[in-house]
């Protein structure tokens, strides 16, 4: 039958038979069948040659299927019929017949979830990544975490997979996907429920994962969990052009005694990569054996060998040393015991080659407790809070009558820090103030003070009376039960000023760099000193006058003579002019101020300067009558005379030529008295009552302030000195090692040292300055009790204690450190206990599927023993 032949412009060619009829409507008529007559199918025969495709425009984007009887012998893709069709059928189906729009772009809820991964792996793949991060995705109605890790000190991103296999960095680091596998560099996902993930959940997300992984080119190792959550095993997968890695963990519970040593691992990892027979290339064994220490009881950790607790006070009352944690402030230690070979060793039940002295490598690491609180600190936090709370209270007794009549629930509802800087739960009985008064006031009377950093502050120094007592009034963290210690100090220094006794480490003389607390202690020790010597009512020698020692006032001196009479020159008994306090001097140029520029100003002015010179001159002319302002000036200022070669001489130029000279004014003025006879310039009874009601009556800021001073002065002394016995004994630490030589305490001293500098004198925000004082000093003490505990665990290895508190870790490099640790590690029967952990690890090359190729085999094996339960083995296989 003839045809007719067309082409299209777009260069398409159609052969089509007679009577055909060429239908459009290909979703509402169903495919030629199969079964349709030959003869038929003959007559019909439509033969399309493929060309370009035609590309179908947006607008008339539609999926369109010739059907009817026509055939298509090859497979073109669908043509827009209004091109093609010059019929009128054609074009009378097209107006009657609608569209029907196929739309392949829905997708499923597993490949939205692809999608969503994609995505996020192309976020972290376009941009730079820190060593972590992490997104949450949702898979079946469970939320999981895909977090990125990478250990950026041993490789760096997109490091090739066979580098990551051999790098022997990662062995036995931290991190256990690391540490199992062998990658530094991995995408984790981790379950964010305590379920277990099913072997199915497992194979839906490790075939997610990795599809997506393909289509954004992403080539580092991935592992998905599988098991329970108590105890994951990971399968992972990492693909490169032409690599593949394949990764693998089973932990194994109650296993095979076999596996529990070398002997029986070997083969089992050989049987597994096919090797028999004869040692697979490049075979290298690593092996670790880890022991454990945990750390000791409570405050065992501050004696030597774990003594027993020997912290008594002089009463014989068990008294908890005052500084440092109550805990253990070392978690633990570990010793890492470290083999290589390269061919296996006898390792078994009955035999072992790896012995403790073989060890190629011994490395010791320590955990420390971050979270532990300690009293010291905490105490005088308290202390520093209170210098902003007490600020509306005028008086001491007003604190603690306030405490006495409010309760603590009221304390609370008032203000948390005032309640807690309060805390009225910690207020010392009648028998611990008696004992605490006894302590600190049972020093010795032969004081001398230490030379000590005074951190720019006026404080005390460290031993002194004020600084035993403040150690003291630190074990009552809160203020009330110090101010009532205070209150009973207060008490005692009345009694011994009564009872003449002398108050001990107190030096006699107020020294004005000093706090004025502790320069009021020293004017009471001194006025009790003047009293003696001076003012002594109850003396019963006849010579005594108006309390003065007039039989001692004539001392015969031997050379000098008077000028006019030529008598010897009698030395007259002097008053002592006595101390003045910082308060004192204050106040003494207050009074000389405000007495003006006037004339009688100016006269009372001097008169008030010269008293000691008046008393000395009176003495001294009632010891030597006739006796003229030379021989005055030749006993009293030597320099002032001037000889002239024959016995003779002059006053110097200061003592003469004015009128107005003061010396001479005032001894025209001066009447022959002795000092018995004279009013004394220093009143000890009126300054020493003065003395008592200071403290009686000191304002709670003040005097928190200058305590907190003397703290501070004396804790830096204490962690930063050689060990003073006194001081010690003092903190209920005389057994404990001195810390002040390593770099770490050293540091945390200097921090501390340096936040009181910058921040006490003059806070600008007292709150957050204070805070800033006392986190340093926290730190401080808890990097000092770390240091007393690492010592007494490690005894004299310096090196290996110093490098602990810098880096928490240390590789013993000869063998003495290292037996000496290994000894601390042993019981006291000299045993060394079971170890912690066995872990094996193998590495070797096989040959691969391919020709002259070879597979890098990673093995890792961990042997857990366990007293109360199976021994665990858990193996993790790395191949590429």
């Amino acid at each position: 039958m003839a045809g007719s032949d067309g082409a299209t412009e777009d260069g398409w060619n159609f052969e089509i038979g007679e009577g055909e009829d060429l239908s459009l409507n290909s979703a509402a008529q169903p495919a030629v069948s199969s079964q349709t007559s030959s003869t038929e199918t003959q007559s019909t025969t439509t033969s399309v040659t493929a060309q370009p495709p035609v590309v179908t425009p947006p607008e008339e984007s539609a999926t369109v299927l010739l059907s009817g009887s026509a055939s298509v012998e090859k497979s073109a893709p669908a043509v827009a019929p209004n091109k093609y069709s010059s019929s009128s059928n054609v074009q009378k189906e097209e107006s009657e017949q609608p569209f029907e729009i196929l739309d392949f772009t829905c997708a499923s809820p597993w490949e939205k979830f692809v999608s969503q991964i994609e995505t996020i792996l192309r976020s972290w793949k376009g941009s730079p990544v820190s060593d972590s991060c992490s997104q949450y995705v949702k898979w079946n109605g469970r939320s999981f975490s895909i977090e990125y890790r990478i250990n950026s000190k041993v490789a760096t991103p997109g490091t090739s997979l066979s580098t990551h296999i051999n790098n022997m960095g990662l062995d036995f680091c931290a991190n256990p996907l690391q540490r199992w596998f062998g990658t530094p560099e991995f995408l984790h996902v981790i379950p964010q429920d305590s379920a277990s993930v099913s072997p199915c959940t497992n194979s839906q997300l490790i075939s997610s994962f990795s599809i997506a992984a393909a289509n954004c080119s992403w080539h580092t190792p991935i592992f998905v969990p599988y098991g329970p959550a108590a105890m994951f095993d990971y399968v992972g997968v990492s693909r490169e052009e032409f690599k593949t890695a394949h990764f693998s963990s089973h932990t194994m519970q109650a296993a095979p005694y076999a596996l529990r040593y070398l002997d029986g691992l070997l083969p089992f990892y050989f049987s597994k990569i096919g090797v028999s027979g004869t040692l697979p290339d490049k075979l290298h064994i690593r092996t670790l054996f880890t022991y454990l220490q945990i750390g000791g009881p409570p405050t065992l950790w501050r004696f030597p060998g774990h003594a027993d607790d020997p912290t008594a006070t002089t009463t014989g009352q068990l008294s908890p040393p005052l500084w440092g944690p109550i805990e253990d402030p070392v978690s633990n230690l570990r010793l890492q015991l470290e083999w290589q070979h390269t061919n296996p060793v006898t390792d078994n039940s009955s035999i072992t080659e790896y012995t403790l002295d073989s060890a190629q490598h011994c490395y010791i690491t320590c955990k420390f407790d971050d979270s532990l609180r300690c009293p010291l600190s905490r105490s005088v936090r308290a202390l520093m809070l209170g210098v902003i709370d007490v600020t509306p209270f005028t008086s001491i007794s007003q604190i603690i009558n306030t405490t006495k009549q409010t309760s603590d629930s009221t304390l609370k509802a008032i203000s948390r820090s005032i309640s807690n800087t309060f805390n009225t739960t910690h207020i010392p009985m009648k028998q611990e103030l008696e004992e605490i008064m006894l302590r600190v006031f049972s020093s010795t009377d032969n004081f001398t003070p230490v030379t000590y950093n005074r951190l720019d502050i006026q404080s005390a120094p460290p031993l002194s009376l004020p600084s035993i007592l403040v150690l003291h009034m630190l074990r009552f963290p809160g203020l009330t039960g110090m101010l009532h210690i205070w209150r009973e100090f207060v008490k005692q220094l009345r009694y011994h000023w009564e009872s003449n006794l002398p108050l001990p480490s107190v030096t006699q003389s107020p020294e004005l760099d000093c706090c004025l607390l502790y320069q009021k202690l020293q004017m009471l020790n001194y006025c009790r000193w003047y009293s003696n010597h001076f003012g002594n009512d109850t003396a019963k020698s006849n010579d005594v006058i108006n309390g003065w020692d007039f039989g001692a006032d004539l001392e015969s001196h031997d050379t000098p003579r008077l000028l006019l009479t030529g008598e010897p020159i009698v030395a007259p008994v002097t008053q002592e002019t006595g101390v003045m306090t910082e308060d004192m001097i204050t106040e003494y140029e207050s009074v000389l101020s405000r007495l003006g520029t006037s004339m009688e100003g100016s006269r009372l002015r001097a008169r008030m300067q010269s008293a000691s010179l008046l008393s000395d001159m009176q003495a001294f002319k009632a010891a030597n009558p006739g006796s003229m302002l030379e021989d005055f000036v030749r006993w009293h200022s030597p320099n002032d005379w001037i000889p002239d070669g024959s016995g003779g001489g002059h006053l110097s130029s200061r003592m003469t030529g004015s009128t107005q000279n003061l010396w001479r004014s005032v001894w025209e003025e001066a009447q022959p008295l002795p000092v018995c006879k004279q009013p004394p310039l220093f009143d000890c009874k009126k300054e020493a009552a003065k003395v008592l009601h200071y403290f009686e009556t000191i304002t709670p800021s003040d005097l928190l302030k200058q305590l907190l001073g003397i703290i501070f002065t004396t804790l830096h002394h204490f962690f930063t000195t050689p060990p003073s016995f006194e001081l010690q004994d003092e903190l209920n630490s005389a057994h404990e090692a001195y810390t002040g030589n390593y770099t770490a305490v050293k540091n945390r001293a200097a921090a501390f040292e340096d936040s009181v500098r910058r921040l006490w004198k003059s806070p600008t925000n007292p709150s957050s300055d204070y805070e800033a004082i006392w986190l340093a000093l926290g730190s401080l003490e808890l990097t000092a009790a770390r240091a007393v505990s690492l010592i007494h665990k490690l005894g004299s290895l310096t090196a290996v204690v110093e490098s602990l508190l810098l880096t928490n870790n240390c590789a013993l490099t000869s063998s003495s450190e290292s037996s000496e640790v290994i000894t601390s590690f042993k019981n006291v029967e000299g045993k060394m206990p079971d170890a912690e952990q066995y872990e094996f690890l193998v590495r070797c090359e096989t040959p691969g599927h391919v020709p002259h190729t070879t597979l890098m085999h990673r093995f890792y094996a961990a042997v857990i023993p366990s007293t109360f339960a199976p021994t665990t083995v858990r193996v993790a296989y790395s191949y590429l």
